[in-house]
């Protein structure tokens, strides 16, 4: 599943934010970012997907990818990744999270 994030809040438009922080891994931008009620319901989106997929009497499947995308890739998807994998795990599912544009070597 890919989820565009794109209209969600950004956090790189916040001065003080590229200041202090080189991404949207940190804690505070995490939380400016989930103030945008979108993200919440782009939560229980993936969390019920994960249910029905994961741990339905019918599920076959053993995984499943989620892919959230935004303009750069750097501030908005990194935020809503770490708070989303953070929920799943907090629900009893295993969880890898790989940001792509942050991977060194990556552009």
């Amino acid at each position: 599943y890919i989820i565009d994030v794109a209209n969600i809040r950004d956090p790189q438009t916040k001065s003080d934010f590229r200041k202090n922080y080189k991404d949207g891994r940190a804690g505070p931008i995490q939380s400016y970012v989930a103030e945008d009620q979108r993200v919440e319901a782009i939560e229980h989106q993936i969390l019920l997907l994960a249910e029905l997929h994961l741990r339905s009497g019918a599920a076959d499947n053993k995984w499943i990818s989620f892919g959230l995308r935004d303009h750069h890739g750097r501030w908005t998807a990194p935020a809503i990744g770490e708070y989303v994998t953070d929920a799943l795990a907090r629900k009893g599912f295993k969880v890898s999270l790989s940001h792509m544009d942050l991977m060194e070597g990556t552009k």
